[in-house]
């Protein structure tokens, strides 16, 4: 297919030890300028990963910079490993629970399973921050050569891209260019 394509709003937030927002929700209009911008977006390092700090940014700042009145919210958070700042994850999911936010959580398990270490307790944290039910809205990701390969947690079998088309998000295939020693940046 060609041609530009309307999109709802998104934006992008960053986080690690900081957070940076990547761009607002009303900066891109179609598809097409929201995948070019992602593509553009450049790991930023760090030793931590402040996963309730990226949640309470997004909500708190996010959400109210160019988001629409009346607009579902939808929160994706993607990470690749436990929270430094779990203590405060309990505060970050209830906030976002009072403004309505629906969050689907993915959890990339590649260094997990490079190096061999049992993910149980990243899994639990991912399930944590993941609205309920869980086999809606978590999702477990293994990064495949150079794709990301999904596996959802459904016990039916629904498909990820299918739970995300119901709340208004169509997939896109973009190729990365991760190797295995590559850490993935954490989104929102």
């Amino acid at each position: 297919m060609t041609g530009t394509y309307q999109t709802g709003d998104v934006g992008v937030v960053q986080y690690g030890e900081k957070v940076v927002h990547e761009f607002q929700l009303s900066d891109y209009k179609s598809v097409e300028e929201v995948v070019k911008r992602a593509r553009s977006i450049d790991q930023r390092g760090g030793e931590e990963t402040n996963t309730a700090l990226g949640i309470s940014t997004a909500r708190s700042q996010a959400f109210k910079q160019g988001g629409r009145r009346g607009a579902k919210k939808v929160m994706i958070v993607i990470t690749d490993g436990e929270s430094h700042d779990s203590a405060d994850l309990q505060q970050a999911i209830e906030d976002s629970e009072k403004d309505g936010i629906t969050r689907y959580a993915i959890a990339v398990l590649g260094y997990y399973n490079r190096r061999g270490i049992n993910p149980e307790a990243f899994l639990n944290e991912i399930k944590y921050i993941a609205s309920d039910p869980d086999d809606k809205f978590f999702v477990a990701a293994v990064f495949v050569y150079t794709r990301l390969v999904y596996t959802g947690t459904s016990k039916n079998g629904t498909a990820f891209g299918l739970q995300m088309s119901q709340a208004g998000f169509s997939a896109h295939n973009v190729e990365v260019s991760l190797t295995d020693a590559t850490p993935l940046s954490h989104a929102i």
